[in-house]
């Protein structure tokens, strides 16, 4: 069928060649071979190929029916005959056909009423995408605090040995000048004595050479 046309499907019991059919059964063999949309005027027939439409509910048809007998059983409906007319049409539509076609649910009729739904991933799953997400940034957060915790204890590790090697340096500084201290001690003092005894001798032979000079 050329663009920009609908299929508007009503029944069919029978075929020219005397064949019979389930209408519902049609309409799905139609819709599978259309390259046009297709509407029908029941709402037995959405969800089986047609997009849908203002169509004649047998369900709320149905349920008129039986407050209409309710009354009647207990005795509060008027004697005689009487003609009702009750809403039973609805703007129903199939959202798979909706989608198939490319038409935009903002198109549709205020109070459409849309069927078969398909919900998305995120609709879904939202309860588990939201608890992945959760875990995922608390073992983000747990990472980085232990990142965080990996560098201070290596900064601080690397502060103590910076410290003990200082220290160390220091203790042998101190070693060192202690030892040069006792070392010099050690031998100050005979070197004193030596001193010592040397400027006794020195000042005892002073006379004697004296004498020796003057005979």
């Amino acid at each position: 069928m050329p663009p920009q046309t609908i299929v508007f499907y009503t029944t069919m019991f029978r075929d020219g060649a005397g064949e019979t059919f389930v209408p519902h059964e049609v309409v799905e063999r139609v819709s599978a071979a259309a390259n046009a949309p297709i509407y029908g005027f029941l709402d037995q027939y959405v969800g089986r190929g047609i997009v849908g439409g203002n169509v004649y509910s047998l369900s709320a048809h149905g349920v008129e029916t039986a407050k209409l007998a309710l009354r009647v059983l207990a005795g509060t409906e008027a004697l005689g005959p009487q003609v009702y007319e009750v809403p039973i049409n609805k703007l129903l539509f199939d959202w798979r056909q909706l989608q198939r076609w490319g038409i935009s649910e903002s198109k549709l009729p205020a109070g459409s009423e849309i069927w078969f739904h398909e919900r998305s991933a995120w609709e879904q799953n939202r309860t588990a995408i939201f608890g992945i997400t959760a875990a995922i940034l608390v073992q983000a957060l747990l990472i980085g605090w232990l990142l965080h915790e990996r560098q201070y204890r290596r900064r601080a590790e690397r502060t103590a040995r910076e410290s003990l090697s200082e220290l160390t340096q220091m203790n042998r500084m101190a070693t060192a000048g202690e030892l040069s201290a006792a070392i010099a001690r050690e031998i100050k003092q005979p070197l004193t004595g030596i001193v010592t005894m040397a400027n006794v001798g020195f000042q005892g032979r002073v006379p004697i050479l004296a004498g020796h000079a003057t005979q």
